[in-house]
């Protein structure tokens, strides 16, 4: 015969498995948001080494490239975290 406090105790522990599982569940959905909204602002075309005619212009378009670059880093540091 099984005893009242057993099967309370196993709801309990029901309960908790579920509260868990839930949980991960829900870390789960948000890890992968946070890794489809990392990954869908990759602009690595920005990179590209571009020529221009005028100095000023290519310094403009170099700076433009390390920001990129500092972004990028930026992302490829919270994937690693």
């Amino acid at each position: 015969m099984v005893r009242t406090a057993d099967l309370d105790q196993r709801k309990s522990e029901d309960r908790a498995m579920t509260l868990l599982h839930d949980e991960i569940e829900r870390f789960r959905r948000e890890l992968e948001a946070k890794r489809l909204d990392l990954t869908s602002q990759r602009d690595a075309e920005g990179i590209a080494i571009q020529r221009a005619a005028d100095s000023v212009d290519e310094s403009v378009l170099a700076n433009e490239r390390d920001l990129i670059v500092e972004r990028l880093n930026r992302e490829a540091n919270c994937f690693t975290k």
